[in-house]
C-alpha cells in the first residue's frame, strides 16, 4: 500500500515538473538571462546507460543569475546538458514568480 502511495506521489511530482518546464519553454511569463554554473553535485552511482565516463548520469547542476529586479539568486538547472562545468556561462529561462528552478536555453562558454 505504501509503495502505491509513493508511486502516485512520484507521478504527480513528475507531472507538475514537466508542466512547469513546458510553461517556461513556451515563454509563459518566462524571462531569459545570463547565468553561470555555480556548482555540480555528483552522485557516484554506476549506471549501465551512462555513456559519458567523465559526466556522471546522476548530477544536479546549480546556476547563479540576476533576476529582473537585480537580485542575485541560485537555482537548480532542470535540464543540464553536456558539457557543463563549474564556471560555464549559459543562457537560462525562468519564471519570475518561481525562480528556484530554471531551464537551459544555450551554452555560451564552457
Amino acid at each position: 500500500m505504501i509503495y502505491i502511495a509513493i508511486m502516485i506521489a512520484g507521478l504527480i511530482a513528475a507531472y507538475f515538473l514537466k508542466r512547469y518546464n513546458r510553461q517556461i519553454k513556451t515563454n509563459w511569463h518566462g524571462t531569459e538571462t545570463d547565468a553561470v554554473v555555480s556548482r555540480i553535485e555528483k552522485e557516484e552511482l554506476p549506471h549501465p546507460n551512462c555513456s559519458y565516463p567523465f559526466w556522471p548520469c546522476y548530477a544536479t547542476c546549480y546556476v547563479r543569475f540576476r533576476t529582473e529586479e537585480g537580485e542575485e539568486t541560485e537555482a537548480q538547472l532542470m535540464n543540464p546538458k553536456m558539457p557543463l562545468n563549474e564556471g560555464s556561462r549559459i543562457r537560462i529561462k525562468y519564471l519570475p514568480e518561481k525562480d528556484d528552478l530554471v531551464i537551459l536555453t544555450e551554452i555560451t562558454d564552457t
